[in-house]
Formats: structure tokens, C-alpha cells, sequence
């Protein structure tokens, strides 16, 4: 191979160097939302649980299979939902939820199961409802991430969620942890305002920054092809 040749590859090589690496860091990764309900409160607010009934008239049957009751001869509240969305590979989701009076600054944990499909999610949530919230009649929104190794189970884009509460709860005035605790055997009463599932897709290049990087690299390209001709050109060594 002659110098001219050696030179117009060498080029080509770093040139293809560039086109790897930005496509590799050009992509954008498509993010999907799924929402049951609407959002009615924000987090932190004090809702009386007649209010919280009316407003949440009319919201998909699957927030509102159980709302429970507290204290004495009460029971416990649970849910169930089905999320739908396209069947594809996924890199990260989300779940949140806006709840309502779940009462977890009683004592212990209030979160007896929360979790889709075959995989528990009741510690992560739990630490969420142990970290802030859960006055007596407060709503609060709480998001979990769905860890790595469950992702695999969103790709057939059809999953089945499901909560479930438990005592002791609180009695008392709202924004506080009540006068007095319930005991454990008795019911945790509560009530979910919307659930919504984030999804984020495996990047994909950015068509338009792809399409100018190639545009450069075609116009770098022949530039670079005719100054290696120049350089390599034979020179006239007669006189």
C-alpha cells in the first residue's frame, strides 16, 4: 500500500471513529406514561374522606374495589389495576401513586403488600410511606422505582398491580397522628386518587443530529481524500 492509500484510510478510520461514538451518545430515549385516574389533590393535603369519596366518583372501578375501615370490626383497604402499553423492551419504570389517609405514622409499618405481576415491591414502597406523609386524613404521592431484574416482566406491555394495607391506624384530626392508635388487628381504611406508570424505551439515535453528522463526514471526507492527492502528487523532476 502507497503512502497515498495508507493516508486516505488512516482518515477514513478516524472518521469512523467520530460516526461510532456520536451515534453511540446521539440517542434519545423515548419516555411513556400511563395514567389511571386523575389527580385531584396535592401531595400534603388534608382530605376529608366524604370529599375524597365524591371526587373520586366515576374513576376507573379498579381504585375503588375496597376502601376499608377503620378502627373496630373495620377492614383493611386494598387495590388492584392493570396497566396497558406497548409490548417493547424497557430500560427503567416508574410507579406512582397519589394515596389517601394510608396512616402510616402509626405505629409500624401500615404497607402489608405492594407489588405487579410476580415481583414484591413492598419494601421500596415502604420506605417511602416510613419517610414522609401519612397524617391522619393526608394525601401524599409516593414514587417507586421498579428495580432492574423486573423490568423483563413490562415487555408483553400488560402487568397486574396490586396493594393492600394494613393496622394499626390513626383517629383524630386531620394534618396529625391522631389521639390514639388502632390496634394492629383492626382495619386501615384509605384511598388511591390515580396511579401512573413511567416508562422509559432503549434509545435510539437522534435521526436529525445523525443525518448532520453525516453530512460532515461526507463533505470532511473528500476534503480529506484531495489534499492527501495534493500532498502525494508526483513532482516534476525535470529542468
Amino acid at each position: 500500500m502507497n503512502g497515498f492509500a495508507m493516508a486516505v484510510c488512516v482518515n477514513q478510520l478516524r472518521l469512523f471513529s467520530v460516526v461510532f461514538f456520536c451515534m453511540s451518545n446521539c440517542a434519545v430515549a423515548t419516555a411513556i406514561s400511563v395514567q389511571i385516574g386523575e389527580t385531584n389533590y396535592e401531595d400534603g393535603n388534608a382530605v376529608e374522606p366524604r370529599y375524597f369519596l365524591s371526587t373520586e366518583f366515576g374513576d376507573p372501578i379498579q381504585l375503588s374495589q375496597n376502601f376499608g375501615v377503620d378502627g373496630r370490626s373495620g377492614r383493611d383497604f386494598s387495590a388492584e389495576w392493570s396497566f396497558r402499553f406497548d409490548a417493547m423492551d424497557y430500560i427503567a419504570a416508574t410507579v406512582t401513586l397519589g394515596i389517601f389517609d394510608h396512616d402510616s405514622q402509626a405505629a409500624g409499618s401500615q404497607l402489608d403488600y405492594f407489588g405487579f405481576d410476580d415481583n414484591d415491591l413492598t419494601d421500596l414502597l415502604n420506605v417511602e410511606f416510613e419517610s414522609y406523609g401519612g397524617r391522619q386524613g393526608e394525601y401524599n404521592v409516593y414514587s417507586v422505582g421498579i428495580p432492574a431484574y423486573a423490568l423483563k416482566e413490562l415487555a408483553d406491555g400488560n402487568t397486574e398491580f396490586r396493594i393492600a394495607l394494613q393496622g394499626p391506624s390513626l383517629s383524630g384530626d386531620a394534618l396529625t397522628v391522631g389521639k390514639y392508635f388502632f390496634l394492629s388487628q383492626e382495619g386501615n381504611a384509605a384511598g388511591i386518587d390515580y396511579v401512573l406508570l413511567t416508562l422509559s424505551t432503549i434509545p435510539e439515535p437522534d435521526t436529525l443530529h445523525l443525518a448532520m453528522l453525516a453530512s460532515v463526514v461526507f463533505h470532511r471526507s473528500r476534503r480529506s481524500v484531495r489534499l492527501s492527492r495534493r500532498k502525494h502528487r508526483p513532482t516534476d523532476e525535470t529542468g
